[in-house]
């Protein structure tokens, strides 16, 4: 499913206190892609709508994981995998998602990660 130009992400949480009792919101983590898009107007309503079904399927998955490979055009591809951590609920899963769509809309092409979900789009 990955083309070896993927990087992909391992998330451990770790604490010396209780997780649960941690911020579950920002502060985001990102790494952009340095792949430029020439059609972007006809590339994010695409990039969106992939999104909102992949974190849907993520959210509610058990696991909290999600993988798709979307076309873009005959030759490109655009791959994505979005992650919760196990011990948020499917409202969290789904809220913190919805929010790295947010963040990640803008600057197609990278990996956001806040406190306990990832989204990676390549």
């Amino acid at each position: 499913l990955w083309p070896d130009t993927v990087d992909v992400l391992c998330m451990v949480r770790y604490s010396n206190r209780n997780i649960s009792s941690l911020s579950k919101t920002s502060p985001w983590r990102s790494v952009r892609n340095s792949n430029n898009i020439t059609t972007e107007a006809e590339f994010r309503p695409l990039l969106k709508s992939t999104l909102k079904e992949l974190i849907e399927n993520a959210s509610f998955s058990t696991p909290y994981f999600a993988s798709s490979e979307t076309n873009w055009t005959l030759l490109e591809r655009i791959y994505s995998f979005a992650q919760c951590n196990f011990d948020v609920d499917r409202l969290e899963c789904y809220s913190c998602l919805d929010d790295a769509i947010s963040n990640i809309i803008d600057c197609c092409g990278q990996r956001i990660r806040g406190s306990f979900c990832c989204l990676v789009v390549s």
